[in-house]
C-alpha cells in the first residue's frame, strides 16, 4: 500500500495527532488541579460517573487511555487521568498511540473512499 510510504500522509497523521495530544494534555492539566476544581469545571458529569472512571483506572491503569480517541469519552478519560494520578509519561504514551491509530484509520478510510469513487 503506497499510502503507508507517503510522507504527506504521515505528516497529516502526525500533525492531527499532535493537535489531539495537546488538547488531551490540556484536559489532563485540568484534572491535575484537583477533584474540587474538576467537579466545578465539569459539573455536567455526575459524581457517580467520576467514581466509575476511577474504578476503570484502578482496574486497567493507564492503558485505558487507548480509548481516549473516542469523542466524548476522551474528555472524561483525560481529565480523569489527571485527577486520579496517572503519571505524565504513561499518559502521553497511551494518548499518543491512541491518536495516531485513530488518525491513521481516518486517513485510510478517506483514501479508500477517494480511490473507490474518484480514481
Amino acid at each position: 500500500m503506497d499510502l503507508l510510504t507517503n510522507p504527506r500522509a504521515w505528516l497529516a497523521v502526525l500533525g492531527f495527532s499532535v493537535v489531539g495530544i495537546a488538547i488531551s494534555l490540556g484536559a489532563y492539566g485540568a484534572g491535575r488541579r484537583g477533584e474540587t476544581a474538576v467537579r466545578e469545571r465539569f459539573s455536567q458529569i455526575s459524581d457517580e460517573r467520576w467514581e466509575q472512571v476511577q474504578g476503570w483506572y484502578d482496574r486497567w491503569g493507564a492503558g485505558l487511555l487507548l480509548l481516549s480517541a473516542v469523542p466524548g469519552l476522551a474528555t472524561v478519560l483525560t481529565v480523569g487521568a489527571g485527577m486520579f494520578g496517572i503519571r505524565l509519561v504513561p499518559f502521553l504514551f497511551w494518548v499518543s498511540l491512541s491518536k495516531v491509530a485513530r488518525n491513521w484509520l481516518i486517513v485510510l478510510l478517506l483514501y479508500g473512499g477517494y480511490q473507490r469513487f474518484f480514481v
